[in-house]
């Protein structure tokens, strides 16, 4: 998508109004994916879409003890053949508070 020529200040008002939109969308969503979860069937059949719940199990290392296992400082950590890095950004939208 292109992004016209506007100033940026308009551009972070814009991008508050986007989220503000999103927010109950997202909690809508969240909600019903919360109910074909809960009510246990795998497949769900819509008019036009249907939904398949698909279950995963994630798995979290907890780096600190791995470093003190295997004696590795930050450093020698983020250097070694464990760790793949890639970035990846956020951006924060907050209110302001304008002086009145």
């Amino acid at each position: 998508m292109r992004i016209e020529t506007i100033d940026e200040c308009s551009m972070v008002d814009e991008l508050a109004a986007l989220k503000a939109q999103l927010a109950p969308l997202l909690e809508r969503e969240e909600a019903l994916k919360d109910y074909f979860k809960q009510a246990g069937k795998e497949r769900y059949i819509g008019t036009s879409h249907e939904a398949v719940i698909i279950p995963a199990t994630r798995y979290i290392a907890d780096t600190e003890k791995l470093k003190d296992h295997f004696g590795l400082t930050d450093k020698t950590w983020k250097a070694s053949q464990w760790v793949k890095q890639s970035d990846s950004f956020s951006c924060k939208v907050t209110a302001r508070k304008l002086a009145r």
